[in-house]
């Protein structure tokens, strides 16, 4: 099982583009296709994987948009991507 959480973005980490929308769910503004629009950020131990992560995410239909480089040897830090009501089923998860 891999070890995950909701990441909540800083201004640092959230591209200008992006518009806040609920809780820890932003909308990303230049995405001029459309389709999967909406973010959120997720942290993962290190010791995971990007394939087990791809692996949680699939049945939600989210994708990973961009890994984040921050200083934390212990943890990587992701954007995913995706339909809004995915992105909250997926965010239900870890209530």
């Amino acid at each position: 099982m891999i070890h995950c959480s909701i990441s909540s973005l800083s201004k640092t980490q959230i591209p200008p583009k992006y518009k806040f929308l609920e809780e820890n769910i932003y909308k990303d503004l230049n995405d001029k296709a459309g389709f999967s629009t909406y973010r959120i950020g997720i942290t993962i131990h290190k010791k995971h994987s990007l394939k087990e992560l791809n692996t949680l995410v699939e049945p939600y239909f989210l994708y990973v948009e961009k890994e984040l480089a921050l200083k934390d040897y212990t943890k990587q830090y992701f954007i995913l991507g995706g339909e809004l009501e995915d992105i909250q089923k997926f965010k239900s998860m870890f209530k």
